[in-house]
């Protein structure tokens, strides 16, 4: 089912990639009607996680920079985006075994990153929900430690402002205290 308000959402938490597709393909139809740059960004970006899903990284890549170019553009507009999109670029140039410019494109957004700790009044803590490469996909099997330090890393930047990272698990996971404590 596609909701015209949710659908990019709905697509961007399907684990098959054909529904997404559909789920794509049903809001591109949308967009024509309603252009806008938020839904535009929202589309290619849900075009680069299907590609990266099916394994092809270059394509992935060049829609990820893509989406960087537009956020630059208007930083104080698409902040968060830009960090999002960037963390998702970076995680894709180390699929491919590039982790000179994965680690350049993080070197961009950590200022920001550190920039939000330093806006927020002392008290305050981010929370911050993990990916579903490491609960979806990997489903916190011993390849998930990879991505799972990556993130930490690239929290860290919080620092004391890094409060609960939530790891929200497919309903179809059952509970296994051994891979909950590993």
């Amino acid at each position: 089912k596609v909701r015209a308000d949710g659908g990019i959402a709905d697509a961007q938490m399907v684990g098959d990639t054909g529904v997404a597709e559909a789920i794509l393909d049903a809001h591109r139809h949308l967009y024509l009607r309603f252009p806008e740059p938020v839904t535009a960004g929202r589309l290619q970006r849900l075009e680069a996680l299907i590609a990266r899903e099916k394994g092809d990284l270059d394509r992935a890549e060049r829609l990820f920079r893509g989406l960087h170019r537009m956020f630059e553009k208007q930083p104080q507009r698409f902040h968060f985006n830009l960090v999002v999109n960037a963390l998702e670029l970076a995680e894709v140039l180390v699929l491919q075994e590039r982790i000179q410019e994965s680690v350049r494109v993080l070197a961009e957004v950590y200022p920001i990153l550190e920039g939000w700790g330093a806006q927020v009044p002392p008290e305050f803590r981010f929370s911050v929900k993990a990916s579903r490469r490491i609960t979806h996909f990997a489903r916190l099997k011993p390849e998930a430690s990879e991505p799972t330090e990556y993130m930490l890393g690239a929290l860290a930047t919080l620092g004391t402002r890094l409060g609960a990272v939530l790891f929200q698990l497919p309903p179809n996971l059952p509970k296994d205290q051994e891979r909950l404590e590993a």
